[in-house]
């Protein structure tokens, strides 16, 4: 009966050898793991602007979209912008670009297009009157 009780309880009891498995270190540093956190951090802090501006360009984007086609029309007018100096505001309201002197010459004027057509838009999809792309 000894024996037994003996036994049962040196079954019972865990054996020195066995251990209790170590938690995975963790393997970055603690560089790492503090700019983890403070981008995080400030990810957190920005969301609520992020998503009013993100609002905010949504309820633009028709007047954007409206003026593209003549955004496109004075990029291919003026061409090289760093050709240009600083935009002067006129008394009168008109816009003057001045050349800098001594550039290449000026972009030849392009030819006269139909103002009901839109411009081609190189890499961007054609879309129709009232059709939107999902963002």
């Amino acid at each position: 009966m000894k024996y037994a009780l003996t036994l049962a309880l040196l079954l019972a009891s865990p054996l020195t050898a066995q251990t209790l498995p170590e938690e995975a270190p963790d393997e970055r540093g603690l560089w790492e793991r503090g700019a983890d956190r403070l981008l995080q951090n400030l990810l957190d802090e920005m969301a609520p602007a992020l998503d009013e501006a993100e609002q905010a360009f949504r309820e633009m984007e028709p007047t954007f979209r409206a003026m593209l086609p003549m955004m496109r029309e004075l990029a291919e007018m003026v061409g090289d912008i760093d050709h240009y100096h600083m935009p002067e505001k006129l008394p009168n309201g008109d816009i003057l670009l001045r050349r800098k002197p001594d550039l290449p010459p000026e972009p030849e004027t392009p030819p006269e297009r139909d103002p009901e057509r839109p411009m081609p838009q190189p890499g961007l999809p054609d879309l129709g009157p009232g059709e939107q792309i999902e963002i």
